[in-house]
């Protein structure tokens, strides 16, 4: 990409240098860019993920099987430890879900949990998303189990070292991490664009940390109520 102006942009560099040559380079190559005084300001379009409980089926699957997706949206207030809350959430379920409907009672072929993305501008909020592939007459056998494990998890029945494990995975995931100097150059710049604390950094792992069952209870009776948006494609 080839910059022109540099108005209000705002320039991240992590790395091995030294600052006085690198100074230099940045006089050369960023200093002598115009400076318009622009304001540059992102554009809100209107267009939102459709709420409320949403069903769609479609038969047009040329393969003897069917495929089906149950999204959550949910709107929440974007900051480090609410993030955390998402992913340490869904790796409950995605675990659970593979004990109970792939490993013990085999019913489907196979079965993820993700997360489709948080966001903050234009709005704050989280997609959860579980999808799996079956044997078409499985399919409503298979949401029920879905909706008992989401249950189980509002309720904060599920064990510890279930939560315990989730935990331990971003903690060692955010140790790995922040060696990278893409990742710091990532955080770097995601914390200024949400004015968030840059200290906050160096943090994460104790903020992981601090989450315990009845967060992830209380997170989980917002996150999982009677509105979604499921979709399911079926043979011919």
């Amino acid at each position: 990409m080839k910059i022109l102006i540099k108005s209000d942009f705002r320039f991240t560099f992590v790395g091995d240098f030294k600052i006085d040559e690198f100074k230099v380079l940045i006089e050369k190559y960023l200093g002598s860019l115009p400076n318009t005084g622009r304001k540059e300001k992102y554009v809100d379009d209107g267009v939102r993920v459709e709420r409320g409980l949403v069903k769609y089926e479609v038969y047009e699957n040329l393969e003897d099987q069917s495929t089906h997706y149950r999204a959550y949206v949910k709107d929440f207030k974007n900051n480090v430890k609410n993030r955390f809350k998402v992913y340490i959430t869904q790796n409950l379920i995605k675990r659970m879900l593979h004990e109970e409907i792939r490993e013990k009672q085999n019913l489907v072929y196979s079965i993820s949990v993700q997360n489709y993305g948080i966001t903050k501008i234009p709005d704050e909020k989280y997609t959860l998303v579980i999808n799996f592939d079956c044997d078409p007459k499985n399919k409503d056998k298979i949401f029920t189990e879905i909706d008992k494990v989401l249950e189980k998890i509002k309720k904060g029945d599920f064990p510890q070292n279930y939560l315990d494990d989730a935990i331990k995975r971003e903690v060692t995931n955010y140790q790995i991490n922040k060696e990278s100097n893409r990742w710091l150059v990532g955080a770097i710049s995601g914390y200024y664009e949400d004015n968030e604390p840059l200290q906050m950094i160096n943090s994460i792992d104790y903020i992981v940390k601090s989450i315990n069952k009845n967060d992830i209870k209380k997170f989980a009776n917002v996150t999982f109520k009677d509105k979604f948006i499921q979709a399911s494609l079926m043979p011919k």
